[in-house]
């Protein structure tokens, strides 16, 4: 299931540092080390949760500044960088995706930035998904309405008409994507993450920042 994960341990200044109850388990997470993979990781509630969800999970590094994970599901790769002082209280999480746009060669990809809010009612529920099909839809839709473009803004007349007929389901399964990997990191972090407040109304939007279709 993991091809490859590391685990970095922070420095001496970050483990001297201070901080409330909630944040102490943190803390202690933080300053674990792994010595087998095999061993420990694989039987970890977080990587078993991972795997409750169908993700399969391809790389995680924690160190004193960041958490990088990469992860696939629905054969589509998500790869986010959160920023260890601020995941408590995250309010929004930026995501690279790539969509194979050859499958099962899976040699070219449509690469996707974006920012997807946070929202506290969607943190909560049992529901687990198999597939993005919206997500899938609309890369589908880039790819062939598109083709190999060096570069696309969401700003255009052509992505905004073909993301606009999709938006809402599309929004609706990245806030998914956010509920699993907050329960993935309380899980592995060993905390409870609250974001500080729920989003406005004009702010729980996704930001799609460019896409292009990447030809090896």
């Amino acid at each position: 299931m993991l091809d490859k994960i590391e685990n970095i341990a922070p420095g001496n200044d970050y483990q001297k540092s201070s901080g409330n109850n909630a944040k102490s388990g943190y803390k202690r997470s933080l300053n674990s080390s792994y010595s087998s993979v095999n061993d420990s990781i694989s039987l970890s509630p977080a990587i078993l949760y991972l795997s409750s969800v169908n993700w399969k999970l391809k790389h995680l590094q924690l160190d004193k500044d960041k958490l990088n994970i990469v992860f696939t599901f629905d054969n589509i790769e998500f790869s986010s960088s959160l920023a260890i002082g601020e995941i408590l209280s995250v309010e929004k999480i930026d995501y690279i995706v790539k969509y194979p746009a050859d499958p099962p060669a899976n040699t070219n990809y449509l690469t996707i930035n974006l920012t997807s809010p946070i929202m506290k009612n969607s943190i909560d529920g049992s529901h687990i998904k198999s597939q993005l099909l919206y997500l899938t839809k609309f890369c589908i839709s880039a790819i062939n309405a598109f083709g190999y473009n060096s570069g696309l803004l969401m700003e255009s007349i052509q992505v905004q008409e073909l993301f606009a007929g999709l938006e809402k389901e599309i929004r609706s399964e990245f806030f998914y994507l956010n509920k699993c990997l907050i329960n993935f990191m309380e899980k592995y972090l060993s905390l409870k993450i609250n974001p500080e407040k729920e989003m406005e109304a004009t702010k729980s939007e996704i930001k799609f920042k460019n896409m292009q279709l990447n030809k090896t």
